[in-house]
């Protein structure tokens, strides 16, 4: 039963209990009995908030969340399929309470429980109180585990804890002891303010109360602006100065990182641009200088399910020409259907196959286990054969309990290389 049919149905019994509960305490006699319409009125707010609030649970399903780059902003499922059909695909499935809160989401490779969802655990229960909520992470048998994503850089992260005051949101992050912990970026807490609905202000601090970037040297913002747009989607992330107006970041070197998204909720790139909104290339100090534009170019298993067959990586400038970044000029990445990677391909201004300079090979292959995970990786020349020089081939060796026991480098002729 859907949401909806559950509290419309819901509404109408809850309503003649209501109805009947108004007449406790009035005389049977009179023709023409009076409803007690405080005492209904009551009842039924009461019954219907219950009704709203408390009873029943939908679970639908997804096949990916749109990305996000602020915990501040919520996991959004996206390519609703049926769950009778879900097993056809990777995908999560997430359950609503009736008021239309998240509960919890679980992700899953086809039928197989998987920790590989986008928060990098298999799932993520929603805990409610009065001044705010808690997300908490779990792995595949249960147990409590550590979350990943890019704007925390890592962290043992069980437990987000989030509390509703005066002034906004403030966040702060737990292990699965209980214990207050600082994420890879140097996070302790962070502090929302909402502007409207389409958009707020974020600060990141240390253990120490001091001000640290949203994420590492790539976005050193310590204030921010973040803005959604009409679809929901993330559009901005605009540095912000001590008098909370729009500015150039002295050290990245740009005012504004712009994301591009699709209708389906698909990423197709980002750029980086100036206090007036026009694209700047990156400062010769940032490892990725020189370039202000970045584009996925895409082709598709299934695009409004967000399934992509392959897309590949190009960089401009803030003229809008194609340039070169660390030693590619663009580069290819392939996939199954579940969504894994089987192949890279770094290629050059003429979209030949390049022997990049700094990583000694031009192929990437993966090949993968009945679990879907990868057991082999075969570095190749720009002709398809193993490189000659240094490691050509790992090996993932996996315990029977499926953990990761070993990885073995070897040369193109199986000899080991002692890493």
């Amino acid at each position: 039963m859907s949401t909806q049919l559950f509290r419309t149905i819901s509404h109408h019994i809850y309503a003649f209990i209501a109805y009947r509960l108004a007449y406790i305490g009035e005389s049977p006699r009179p023709k023409f009995r009076s409803i007690n319409v405080f005492k209904y009125s009551v009842v039924v707010f009461l019954l219907s908030w219950f009704a709203t609030n408390v009873s029943a649970e939908e679970t639908r399903c997804f096949s990916k969340i749109t990305g996000v780059i602020s915990p501040f902003l919520e996991y959004n499922p996206r390519g609703e399929i049926s769950c009778s059909e879900s097993d056809q695909y990777s995908h999560y499935k997430v359950v609503y309470l009736a008021n239309g809160r998240l509960s919890e989401m679980r992700y899953f490779r086809k039928a197989e429980a998987s920790s590989r969802a986008y928060y990098e655990a298999h799932r993520v229960s929603y805990e409610y109180r009065a001044d705010g909520y808690s997300r908490k992470y779990y792995d595949i048998e249960g147990k409590p585990t550590s979350m990943w994503r890019h704007y925390y850089g890592g962290g043992d992260i069980h437990e987000e804890h989030y509390k509703h005051t005066k002034i906004g949101t403030e966040l702060s992050l737990f292990n699965s002891a209980g214990e207050a912990i600082t994420t890879q970026h140097g996070h302790n807490q962070f502090v929302k303010k909402t502007i409207n609905k389409n958009a707020f202000t974020q600060r990141q601090f240390d253990d120490k109360g001091s001000p640290v970037g949203l994420m590492g040297d790539f976005m050193p913002f310590t204030h921010s602006m973040i803005t959604t747009d009409k679809r929901g989607y993330l559009y901005q992330v605009l540095n912000l100065d001590d008098s909370g107006e729009k500015a150039l970041h002295p050290v990245a070197g740009y005012a504004e990182f712009r994301l591009d998204f699709d209708d389906f909720g698909n990423e197709l790139g980002w750029s980086h641009r100036d206090e007036a909104g026009e694209l700047i290339n990156l400062p010769q100090s940032s490892t990725q200088a020189g370039h202000a534009k970045w584009v996925y170019k895409m082709t598709w298993y299934n695009r409004e399910l967000g399934l992509i067959r392959s897309y590949t990586q190009q960089y401009y400038d803030e003229h809008g020409q194609r340039v070169w970044l660390n030693g590619e000029f663009a580069s290819t990445y392939v996939f199954d259907q579940l969504g894994n990677l089987t192949s890279l391909e770094y290629l050059d201004d003429q979209n030949q196959l390049l022997l990049h300079p700094q990583h000694g090979h031009a192929i990437q292959r993966l090949h993968r286990n009945s679990n879907h995970r990868v057991h082999e990786i075969l570095y190749l020349n720009t002709n398809g054969q193993l490189i000659e020089n240094g490691v050509a081939q790992q090996r993932y060796v996996y315990g029977e309990d499926g953990s990761l026991k070993e990885i073995k480098h070897l040369t193109h002729t199986g000899e080991e290389v002692i890493q």
